[in-house]
């Protein structure tokens, strides 16, 4: 009975557990990782594509997460309550010599120590640490018990997503979908993609590159690219509008003079810097010395003829 009744309290810590992994793993796993391992045929990378790329989808995953993480404790704590803390109270009673009503509330709050210290250990911080140090294979195998979940748990979500939202447009909050996280180096790398797949010119990964390290918060700013499909022209004046550091001259130099600039620089192999006006504009050429002023005189005598 023992036995039983222990195996029981494991099995709901683990499920427990499974929850909590699941649910930190969906929002840390890397999308261009889970997106490789779809391509080459993975069907759990598959069914899991389509949730972390939609906030909407992610949102109901979250949801399905916390739903059962709660349902989980309460069952645990009600089971053990009515079986653990029963078969205690006789050994406070004649142990301890307490009062049947003392030793009943000091055995329910024995068992409230207990599956704390348990769920908090075998339920939080193991399953966490995992998700974090492995999130694609914890949000692949999580996503098994997952699948029914979400099926189970379909109605509850509606209504709590629903009830949640009406509350913070009540407090005057904005309700805000979760999304995905990516880090500086997966950026980088959607960059790259990009740019090998030959989605990006050369000039202009570099142009996005330039672009993105110029915004006070870089990951924040490839968020907002991705999330509202900004190209290379609209990425570079996000960054000027954003940067507290952006001089007014430099805000105001478009895509084209930003280029013009660029090959002027890799012609002359001189930086060139153009101050664009309403009507026309000054070209400024820096040089070094007398020997490198000539030098652009003849290069650019030399083109002219």
């Amino acid at each position: 009975m023992v036995l039983a009744a222990t195996l029981i309290v494991a099995a709901l810590i683990a499920v427990n557990a499974v929850y909590v992994a699941a649910e930190f793993a969906a929002v840390s796993v890397r999308r261009s990782r889970i997106q490789q391992l779809a391509a080459d045929g993975n069907p759990l990378a598959q069914w899991l594509l389509p949730v972390i790329e939609s906030p909407a989808q992610l949102d109901r995953y979250i949801a399905a997460c916390q739903i059962g993480i709660t349902l989980s404790s309460l069952v645990l704590g009600a089971y053990a309550q009515g079986t653990i803390a029963v078969w205690l109270q006789p050994l406070f009673t004649s142990w301890g010599g307490l009062q049947r009503v003392a030793a009943e509330s000091t055995s329910a709050a024995v068992v409230l120590l207990i599956l704390t210290v348990a769920q908090v250990i075998f339920a939080e911080l193991v399953p966490k640490s995992l998700a974090l140090q492995y999130p694609t294979q914890t949000a692949l195998y999580t996503l098994i018990p997952m699948v029914p979940s979400l099926w189970v748990y379909r109605p509850f979500i509606k209504w709590l997503n629903g009830t949640g939202i009406m509350l913070l447009k009540m407090l005057g909050a904005p309700p805000q979908s979760h999304r995905h996280i990516h880090s500086p180096d997966e950026i980088e790398l959607l960059i790259a993609e990009s740019r090998d797949g030959g989605l990006l010119e050369p000039d202009e990964h570099r142009r996005l590159q330039r672009a993105l390290l110029a915004h006070p918060e870089p990951a924040k700013a490839a968020l907002a690219v991705i999330a509202r499909g900004l190209n290379v022209r609209q990425t570079e004046m996000l960054a000027a509008e954003s940067s507290p550091k952006v001089e007014v001259a430099e805000k105001e130099k478009d895509i084209f003079t930003r280029d013009a600039e660029d090959k002027l620089t890799r012609t002359l192999r001189s930086k060139v810097e153009i101050d664009r006006k309403r009507r026309g504009g000054v070209i400024h050429v820096r040089f070094s010395s007398e020997e490198e002023l000539i030098r652009l005189v003849d290069e650019i005598m030399g083109r002219r003829r």
